[in-house]
C-alpha cells in the first residue's frame, strides 16, 4: 500500500476495562509535488476501520480491529508535516453518552445482546439462565452498565476482533506465550495500577465469629 513508505510509527495500547487504542503516525508531505498528503484523504475518514497486525513475513497476528476516532495534523516550520491517526476498538461505541432506562423480564445475557445490537456490534454471549423481573440502567454508559452486570455474576465483557463477548471469566486457559529476558526481550517495563482496587478490606477473625455465634 502507498501509505507504507510514509508510516513513522504504529502504537497499540490495551486495557481490560476500557477500549483498546491505536495510534498511527505518518509523514503528510509529498516532496516531489510539494503538497500536503493524507490529511484530507478518504482513507482516514472518521469511522473507517483499521486493523493492526504484527509479525514476520506471512505470519501475522491481529493486535486490534478498531475505528478511527480522531485525526491530528501537525504542521511546523522546523519539521515535515505529520498526521496522527487515533482510534479505538468497537467498545468505544458503548461509551456514547450516559443512559437511564429499564429492562424487564430479561436475562443479563439477553440485555448484553440487545445493547451490542443497538450499537451494531456482533455479540457472543453465554446464557445466564435466570430471567430478571426488573433491571435499571441509572445514568450509565452502556459499557459501564454491562461491566457492572457482568461483575455481579462473575462474567467479563471483552472484545476479540469485531465480536463482543459476555461470558464467564476465562481463567482456566493455558499460557500462550513465554518470554525469556536474555533471548526475547529488548525492554521490559511493568506497570502497577491501583485504579480498580478498593480502599480497604474488612476483616473478621475466627474469635469474633465464635463470639457472635455464642
Amino acid at each position: 500500500m502507498e501509505t507504507k513508505v510514509d508510516i513513522l510509527s504504529v502504537t497499540v495500547s490495551e486495557d481490560l476495562d476500557i477500549p483498546a487504542m491505536f495510534t498511527l503516525e505518518l509523514v503528510s508531505w509529498n516532496l516531489v509535488k510539494s503538497q500536503i498528503t493524507w490529511a484530507d484523504s478518504e482513507l482516514f475518514d472518521i469511522g473507517n476501520t483499521i486493523e493492526v497486525q504484527m509479525g514476520y513475513g506471512n505470519t501475522l497476528k491481529t493486535l486490534i480491529v478498531g475505528e478511527i476516532t480522531g485525526l491530528e495534523p501537525e504542521f511546523s516550520q522546523t519539521a515535515t508535516p505529520k498526521l496522527v491517526v487515533r482510534g479505538h476498538d468497537l467498545r468505544h461505541r458503548l461509551l456514547r453518552g450516559s443512559k437511564t432506562r429499564s429492562f424487564t423480564q430479561m436475562k443479563d445475557s439477553d440485555i448484553a445482546s440487545k445493547i451490542a445490537g443497538e450499537q451494531g456490534i456482533s455479540c457472543t454471549v453465554k446464557d445466564t439462565s435466570i430471567k430478571l423481573e426488573y433491571i435499571f440502567q441509572a445514568n450509565q454508559t452502556d459499557l459501564e452498565f454491562l461491566q457492572q452486570r457482568a461483575k455481579r455474576i462473575g462474567y467479563e465483557v471483552t472484545l476479540e476482533g469485531k465480536t463482543l463477548y459476555f461470558r464467564s471469566h476465562q481463567n482456566n486457559t493455558q499460557k500462550v506465550l513465554t518470554l525469556n529476558r536474555s533471548d526475547d526481550l529488548i525492554e521490559f517495563s511493568p506497570r502497577l495500577s491501583t485504579m480498580s482496587q478498593v480502599g480497604q478490606v474488612g476483616c473478621i477473625s475466627l474469635w469474633q465469629i465464635y463470639q457472635i455465634e455464642s
